[in-house]
């Protein structure tokens, strides 16, 4: 998922890549805020925070505490595979995924420097 999602620029994977429960990612997405990204994905499901904060709005205050900029943080979303989750359902969301951030950019690229 990472890898497909990549190719993009412009993101970032929030955390360790090799101290992480598996399946699961917090990404930000540079010149995109995730509460728009999110809406833009109403056919995916993604979160803007932590499962046990997925009703509060607000940046997370774990983004925040490892140093992550507030742009980066308020345009993070958080991704998880699940157990059956295939090949051909990783390649059509990030197909979908990409195609969306690709708008959202060209909508407003002052907020995207590529």
């Amino acid at each position: 998922l990472l890898a497909g999602l990549d190719q993009l620029g412009g993101l970032v994977l929030n955390g360790s890549k090799s101290h992480r429960k598996p399946g699961h990612m917090n990404i930000s997405v540079d010149g995109v805020h995730g509460e728009a990204l999110i809406a833009s994905l109403s056919n995916i499901a993604v979160s803007s925070g932590s499962a046990c904060n997925s009703a509060v709005s607000a940046t997370s205050h774990v983004l925040k505490a490892m140093g992550v900029s507030q742009q980066l943080a308020m345009s993070a979303i958080r991704m998880s595979l699940g157990r059956f989750t295939n090949r051909q359902e990783i390649e059509a969301v990030v197909s979908h995924v990409v195609q969306v951030i690709k708008t959202l950019r060209a909508i407003n690229p002052k907020e995207h420097a590529n």
